[in-house]
C-alpha cells in the first residue's frame, strides 16, 4: 500500500506515515454553483500526482 484516499472532510487533509500517503479529499458542497470540483490522479512507478480542479488541493506524492 502506498496511498489511501478517502473523503470527504470539508477542509481536506493529508498525512504521510511509514511511507504511506493518506489523502482526504475536500468536501465539494462549498463549491460555487457555476464551477467544477473534481480531481484526477496520475500514478507512475515512483510517484502520484493529484490534479485538482475547482475547489481542492493538487499535490505530488513521491513513493519510497
Amino acid at each position: 500500500v502506498c496511498m489511501v484516499f478517502s473523503g470527504h472532510y470539508h477542509p481536506g487533509g493529508y498525512a504521510q506515515r511509514a511511507g504511506i500517503h493518506f489523502v482526504v479529499f475536500e468536501g465539494i458542497l462549498e463549491a460555487p454553483l457555476d464551477s467544477n470540483a473534481y480531481a484526477v490522479v496520475e500514478v507512475w512507478r515512483n510517484k502520484a500526482l493529484i490534479r485538482a480542479y475547482g475547489v481542492g488541493s493538487s499535490r505530488e506524492m513521491l513513493f519510497e
